[in-house]
């Protein structure tokens, strides 16, 4: 009988050993998962900066180009102009 009741507290010391052991296990489980998930923002934030940055890198180089565009259609446009001009100057110089 003493065996028996020493057996039974036994077999019950071991399992709460082991679902002791188990929730331990769970825990530093959930402290890696959680670490993990803290780097992963720390990833994701430092990703949405680095977007932002592309993001207003991309807008000035647009606008330097549209700027550039412009300067361009100006300066064909004067130079057209010009052109015609020298031309109706030729004319008239051949003409003469």
């Amino acid at each position: 009988m003493l065996y028996d009741r020493l057996h039974v507290i036994w077999k019950h010391c071991t399992i709460q050993a082991q679902t002791t052991g188990q929730d331990e296990l769970h825990k530093g489980q959930l402290s890696v998962l959680r670490e993990e998930l803290l780097i992963a923002q720390d990833k994701l934030e430092l990703l949405e900066r680095d977007n932002d940055k592309q993001l207003n890198l991309l807008q000035s180089s647009r606008k330097a180009l549209s700027d550039l565009r412009t300067r361009y259609d100006s300066g064909l446009s004067s130079w057209n102009d010009e052109k015609s001009s020298l031309e109706k100057r030729v004319k008239e110089v051949g003409v003469v």
